[in-house]
């Protein structure tokens, strides 16, 4: 068992790039814990049921009876929910919990899986190696950030240091010394997000300049027009008329 959880460790990226676990000992109790970098639009409460409640599961149907959790710990506190994964996972439950952990006896992890193959999974593991080392990594926080603003930008919505911190529960300073640390800032990366959605927009069918600016977050049309000179040496009406979008 303890083999599984390590491969699934491993190959935790293939199901969600955001995701990272580990597997951990102290105190005499074992702990499988599945934590994300950005909890982005409560993705990591969805995510965290679905990966415990597939590990349970088949702890259960390889493992048998011998397998039984001590304790479900979860980081959301979300109202009303503990009847029901006392219910799914058949165990006492902690909300609000510092990590969303499996808690169990560490004498499991030397249990053996009886269905096991390893010829296939040596295949199947080569295969996931490779489909990993695909994945682009997704530590770079400014990129995160990046990805944050450009998408409410897109969408039409306000974007703001408040919003963006309480998507990455993260407080503000701790989020602009980790973009100083980069050599950035947020309002950099405002300046930049706006910089590359601002020419599409222009180009839409029917867009007007003032309308782009005000989705893009400007008060004022003048103060996107500046940007706009900045950004590409023209204005937005200059830009339009180029593309024969005017």
């Amino acid at each position: 068992f303890r083999q599984v959880l390590i491969r699934l460790i491993r190959y935790s990226g293939l199901i969600n790039e955001l995701m990272q676990c580990e597997l951990s000992e102290s105190a005499g109790e074992a702990r499988f814990v599945v934590r994300f970098r950005w909890d982005v639009e409560d993705l990591e409460r969805h995510a965290v049921d679905l990966a415990f409640a597939a590990v349970h599961g088949w702890a259960r149907r390889h493992l048998g009876a011998a397998f039984r959790l001590r304790e479900l710990r979860l980081r959301h506190g979300l109202p009303g929910a503990a009847a029901r994964y006392r219910e799914v996972f058949e165990t006492p439950v902690t909300l609000a919990a510092p990590d969303n952990a499996l808690v169990f006896d560490p004498a499991l992890l030397d249990l053996p899986v009886a269905t096991g193959n390893p010829g296939l999974g040596a295949i199947l593991e080569h295969y996931a190696s490779a489909e990993l080392a695909g994945i682009p990594t997704l530590d770079d926080l400014p990129g995160r950030v990046a990805q944050l603003l450009a998408r409410e930008l897109r969408q039409g919505r306000g974007v703001s240091l408040a919003g963006v911190c309480a998507e990455l529960r993260m407080p503000a300073r701790q989020l602009q010394r980790a973009l100083g640390a980069a050599s950035t800032s947020f309002s950099a990366l405002l300046d930049q997000a706006r910089k590359s959605l601002a020419p599409g927009l222009l180009l839409q069918p029917g867009a007007r300049v003032e309308q782009v600016g005000f989705r893009l977050g400007y008060s004022e049309p003048t103060a996107f027009i500046r940007s706009f000179r900045k950004w590409y040496a023209m204005t937005p009406g200059e830009y339009r008329r180029r593309q024969g979008s005017d």
